[in-house]
Formats: structure tokens, sequence, C-alpha cells
């Protein structure tokens, strides 16, 4: 389908909103910190954590665009598939000179394993003297913890040459525990945010500008309903934006000049939004399943239905519950990254409790624990 034919909602997996609402404050950051870059200041990170489907590679293009914008300031986004290792992430990051090119076909034609001529520090130190950096790396959480932590370190080494430098991560929750907890001194200036919820206002916006600038006005009360049943999560918001942009450009196309949205449009659109919601929720479930963790979530989403927020023993008392016989402490934690991961629960830097991730998650896990039981019976 077209543009025409889906509206401007993009309720896809790292595709950007026609509307960035919210996040004001990692903006501003953001802006400081690429100001900075322009005028000559040394490197600096930026940790973007959060559970799936918040934003995060928003704001990433958000940041590209702004950098591209600058003069003297080059953007590249490192694709992690092809960063195995030091080497490959060398060779991605290696300034691409005749000279770099003609050192990579000897490497490859040779029959000793690939290396860098250089290391990634001075490949930065030779490439930042030229032009300031902006490195972007999304879904990080992928990205090999030595390999990460390798970079990191260069990053360190670069800060001593004061050389301009920006490189933002984007991730799931556990991404600074992966990359810095190890090695305690990668710490240092480290700028971490949580990317979570967007609050009512932000919400409303992120509905309201994009129906506005399509020519389509929407009634408070239907903004109202779509932001109160989104529960500040930004897929939901845009999968009931395209639904109900559907409904609204059906009515349009059908001579309807004064289109506007109402709660009854958005309930033409509930079940089209339903739909996508659950194809959504299946696909998380989809990834515990694969390491066979569906027990244990069951267990933790039960555990959820009493109370907000579990700290890390009562979490861990669930999941135990769930393995029985089969139990031990590495295994649990192995489930409490999966489900920060794929957004069943997740904590904000600093706070020892744990929280529903993803919105409407924790329903989907008891609704199927509760249908496996009926078909158990």
């Amino acid at each position: 389908m077209d543009r025409n034919e889906t509206g401007p909602f993009r309720p896809q997996a790292g595709e950007p909103p026609p509307y960035l609402a919210g996040r004001d404050g990692e903006r501003r950051v953001l802006s400081s910190l690429l100001g900075d870059l322009r005028s000559g200041c040394g490197p600096r990170d930026v940790f973007l954590c959060g559970p799936p489907g918040y934003g995060k590679t928003a704001l990433l293009e958000w940041t590209a665009a702004e950098a591209e914008a600058l003069r003297r300031v080059e953007v590249q986004w490192l694709d992690l598939s092809r960063a195995p290792d030091v080497p490959a992430l060398a060779g991605l990051l290696a300034p691409r000179s005749p000279w770099c090119r003609f050192v990579s076909a000897l490497a490859a034609a040779s029959d000793t394993p690939r290396s860098s001529p250089l290391s990634l520090s001075d490949i930065l130190i030779r490439r930042l003297r030229r032009k300031a950096l902006v490195l972007l790396l999304d879904d990080a959480h992928l990205l090999v913890p030595q390999v990460g932590r390798a970079l990191l370190n260069a990053c360190q080494i670069v800060e001593f040459e004061r050389l301009p430098l920006l490189l933002v991560f984007a991730g799931t929750p556990d991404l600074g525990d992966r990359l810095l907890k190890p090695e305690r001194s990668l710490w240092g200036r480290r700028e971490i945010y949580d990317i979570g919820p967007l609050d009512d206002r932000a919400s409303a916006e992120a509905i309201r500008r994009p129906f506005e600038d399509d020519g389509i006005s929407i009634s408070d009360d239907a903004r109202s309903r779509i932001v109160a049943e989104s529960d500040g999560f930004p897929f939901f918001l845009q999968s009931w934006g395209r639904s109900v942009w559907i409904e609204a450009d059906a009515a349009r196309r059908a001579g309807d000049r004064g289109t506007a949205v109402t709660v009854e449009t958005v309930e033409r659109a509930a079940p089209a939004f339903e739909r996508l919601k659950c194809d959504y929720l299946r696909a998380r479930c989809r990834e515990m399943e694969r390491r066979q963790f569906v027990p244990a979530a069951r267990a933790v989403a039960a555990a959820y239905a009493e109370t907000p927020r579990l700290p890390t023993a009562q979490l861990d008392a669930a999941i135990a519950a769930a393995f029985g016989d089969i139990y031990d402490r590495k295994k649990a934690w192995e489930a409490i990254d999966e489900f920060s991961r794929s957004g069943l629960v997740w904590r904000h830097r600093g706070d020892t409790r744990w929280e529903p991730g993803i919105p409407s998650l924790m329903d989907y896990m008891r609704e199927e624990t509760a249908e496996s039981a009926a078909t158990a019976r």
C-alpha cells in the first residue's frame, strides 16, 4: 500500500512517526551535544534505553536529520549485523580512502584472518581530524558486548585528543548494563536516558497534528479515548492513528467534505486497531517462546495482577515457581533479561522495582494462560 492508502501514521518497527511528540528533554540534550560537536568539542556518548515500541529509533532519525543539516558533520548508521567482531567494526569505521580499500583487498585475498591495520582508536582519530562524526547504533542490545566495549574504550582514547565525536546507542532497558557493567570505568560521562511512556499531552499531539496536517479534524472526545487506550505507548498511538485515518479517509472519499474524527469513527476503527495490537503482542510473545520462557512469563503476569510494581526478589520468586525443580539463579536472570528485551517488564535507571513494559502485554499473557488452562481441561 502507498502513503495515500494508509495515511501518515506508521505502526511498523523502526518507522519514524509523522510527528515526533514529547521527548523534549532528550531532544534538547541531543541538540546541545550536536552544537558542541559543531564547535569541535570532544567525544560524548548517549544511551537511549527502553522497551521496544517506545520510539527510540524515531529519536535516532531526528538526531540524524539535525546532524545532516550541520556543516562539516558526518553521520553514519552502524549496521550491527556487519560487526560480529572488532576487526569487522574497524572495517566499517575506516575512512573510505583508496588506501583503505587496497588494504581491505589484500586482507580479503590472503589466507590470514581478517584484521585491521590500525586500532579502532587510530581509525577514529584519523577520521575525526577531517570531520566531526555522529555514530548511530539502533538495536544496540544486539551488539556483541566485547565489540561494544571495544568501541567505548576507543572513544575514551579519542577523548584525550578532544576530537568531535557523538556516539548514540538505542536499545532495550538492559543496554547500559550489557555494555558498561563489566567495566565500571566506562560509565564516565555517559548520558543515559529512559525512553518510556509519553504523557497525555504529548500523546494527544501525536494524534492531533498528523490528522490536522492532512485536513482532518478530530474531536476532543475522540482524541481523549485514543489517548486513554494507548497508555502513552507510541506504537499503539500509531496503530490507532492508522486505523482511525482509514475510516476518516473513507468518509472523505465518499464525499464528506467536512470530515471529522468523532467517537463514532473511533468505534468503527476499533476492530482494526485490535488486530494490529494483537499482532504486536503476539510477536513479543513469540520472542519469549523461542527461549522457552513463556511459562515463566505467565507466572510473572499473574504476579502483576495485584500490583503495578515488583521488587526483584518477588519477580525472581514468580520465575522460580514457574521453573520448579529446574530453577537456578542464572536461568532466572536469563529470563529477566529476556522479559526486559521483549518488553514484558522494565525498570527505570536507579529503581529497584520492576514495572510492566509494553501496555497490555501482561493482560495478553494472563489471557493466554486462561485459554491454555481451559483447553487443558
